[in-house]
């Protein structure tokens, strides 16, 4: 009787925590997922030269805000241009470190950030050092959905 009530107990006990692992991948992969949805439609939207779209899906940088704004489409179509590639995000998708901004780039964290006015802890990044660049993807979730900081070298 003794035995079968331990078998019993560690068989939920098992089932328990495969759920735990799977519901943790899960709950990681989600963000992660919509994070490079996100790098798509930037590039999709590079690529239509929407400029009225990427004002939607970028926190314009510091250099461009105060422009006007054909100056400023302008500016931010020249600064994307060349930096993501459908096969960037492939290879920045299966080989990219994921994580929250300040565990996949601390040095540089507080930098890309603070002059835009965004709380890097509120931050996730994508980061790929290999071959001749250093891929590197910033986004901050803000009431809209996330929105892209930094995109350079996802190429």
């Amino acid at each position: 009787m003794r035995s079968r009530k331990a078998s019993l107990l560690l068989a939920a006990l098992v089932v328990v925590g495969v759920v735990a692992l799977i519901s943790v991948y899960l709950v990681n992969q989600g963000p992660r997922k919509q994070a490079i949805a996100k790098l798509e439609e930037l590039e999709q939207v590079i690529r239509e030269g929407n400029s009225a779209r990427l004002l939607e899906i970028v926190v314009l940088p510091t250099v461009v805000r105060d422009r006007a704004p054909v100056e400023r489409d302008r500016l931010l179509r020249e600064i994307l241009k060349g930096e993501v590639t459908p096969e960037g995000i492939e290879i920045l998708e299966r080989e990219g470190k994921w994580g929250h901004l300040v565990e996949v780039f601390p040095e540089e964290a507080a930098r890309w950030t603070e002059p835009i006015g965004i709380d890097p802890a509120e931050c996730v990044a994508f980061r790929r050092d290999g071959g001749q660049f250093r891929a590197e993807v910033v986004l901050h979730r803000d009431g809209r959905g996330l929105r892209i900081i930094r995109c350079n070298d996802v190429r």
